[in-house]
């Protein structure tokens, strides 16, 4: 078995392919009553099979009938890598983020503790929410919470929205500079300033 590499009529790689024989120029002609056939040229090898390894880092390798070489737009090129950088930056902002008030709790004015990730808030924001429209219709309805390893309690509109309130002020300046990273992420021009950015919640704790 032999590894080959296949390209288009442009040159472009399109992908690994492996032959058990040597593959051989094949072409379909037309004969004079009509009918077609394939002939395969046996001494011509097959231009569209490269036995050259590609080597690594070309984008878009292609082949120019003599070495490999970038068949890509190379602004485009760049573009894109500079994107994809941004993306994942901004991702590992997010992700360090959701890591960060995992790890820290608010410490309520009861002494106890309150989980403060995105889950919990929105959980809490739309407990609040069907309570005060169950209050509105006239319908029973208990409002309950619980603190960090505990089981839930009834609590006052009152104290859970004071609860909420807090939970908003405690990660409020961490949400902020998650945002300020985001918007200098996306302002950088190269992957090199992109990489420069060094992604620290604990530091404005």
């Amino acid at each position: 078995m032999q590894l080959y590499r296949r390209i288009d009529k442009q040159g472009m790689f399109v992908e690994d392919v492996l032959l058990d024989n040597i593959p051989y120029l094949t072409e379909t002609i037309t004969n004079e009553d009509g009918t077609t056939q394939e002939i395969t040229h046996d001494t011509i090898p097959n231009p569209f099979y490269i036995e050259t390894p590609c080597p690594q880092g070309f984008y878009q390798p292609k082949w120019n009938d003599t070495e490999w070489i970038e068949g890509g737009n190379v602004s485009n090129i760049i573009s894109s890598q500079l994107e994809n950088a941004k993306r994942s930056k901004i991702e590992l902002s997010k992700s360090l983020l959701d890591t960060y008030l995992v790890k820290h709790p608010l410490l309520f004015i009861d002494g106890k503790y309150y989980s403060v990730t995105r889950d919990k808030q929105n959980l809490l924001n739309n407990a609040i929410s069907i309570y005060q429209m169950k209050i509105q219709l006239g319908i029973v309805a208990e409002l309950k919470w619980n603190a960090t390893g505990e089981e839930c309690a009834v609590w006052s509109l009152e104290n859970v929205v004071s609860l909420a309130l807090a939970i908003a002020e405690h990660v409020e300046p961490i949400v902020s500079k998650q945002r300020s990273y985001e918007v200098q992420i996306n302002s950088c021009t190269t992957l090199e300033e992109i990489e420069g950015i060094v992604i620290d919640y604990e530091a404005i704790a």
